[in-house]
């Protein structure tokens, strides 16, 4: 498990800091995080589901569908607060 820590300075950080420790984030984590952190999704979402349920047809619906919607809230958060530059 990794830890990344940050702090909200006062506005007084250049971006020459911001840029470091963003790419110090980056280096501590690679695609092999974001596999784990899915693979931990679908066992959850296996565990969640009643017994009735429990088979891979399900399990992937029920992803597709919890990613499909946060998708779509990423990005009319991102739309509503200016970030991650313009819309596709």
């Amino acid at each position: 498990m990794a830890a990344f820590f940050s702090h909200c300075g006062g506005g007084d950080e250049s971006e020459e800091s911001r840029k470091q420790r963003s790419e110090a984030m980056r280096d501590m984590f690679s695609p092999a995080q974001v596999e784990q952190t899915i693979g931990s999704a679908i066992s959850i979402c296996w565990m969640m589901l009643p017994a009735e349920k429990k088979n891979v047809a399900a399990v992937v619906a029920e992803m597709r569908r919890i990613f499909e919607r946060s998708i779509k809230n990423f990005e009319e958060d991102a739309a509503a607060f200016g970030i991650g530059g313009q819309p596709h």
